[in-house]
């Protein structure tokens, strides 16, 4: 029985150990929890910031874009104007042509009659 006794005093002495090593390997893996979490902070917020910078770089370009539309329209607009102005021009001359031609008609009458006039 004696004997029993100290074999189970020895297999509780290695229990305990057993138990004391465990609990150093939970601390052991808590202290690295907390210096990989002290660790992973800092690029977390340089995550965060350069997610903030890829955002404003984005909307900046959509604002390009937009802006680029909208000058797209206007110089189409543009270009209708000049193409309506030439057109314009165009019937203008066309306007113009016969009244010129009937001026050089009248003043020829006119240097006609001068003529007769004169004589």
């Amino acid at each position: 029985v004696e004997a029993d006794v100290a074999a189970v005093v020895v297999d509780g002495k290695a229990a305990e150990s057993d138990l004391l090593g465990l609990q150093a390997d939970v601390a052991a893996t808590e202290a690295g929890d907390v210096a990989t979490e002290t660790n992973v902070a800092p690029a977390l917020a340089d995550k965060t910031a350069a997610e903030a910078v890829v955002a404003a770089v984005e909307a900046d370009v959509a604002a390009v874009v937009v802006d680029g539309k909208a000058a797209e329209s206007d110089l189409l607009g543009l270009q209708a104007d000049v193409a309506a102005t030439e057109a314009g021009d165009v019937a203008t001359e066309t306007n113009v042509a016969p009244a010129l031609a009937d001026k050089t008609a009248a003043e020829a009458v006119v240097a006609a009659v001068e003529a007769d006039v004169a004589a």
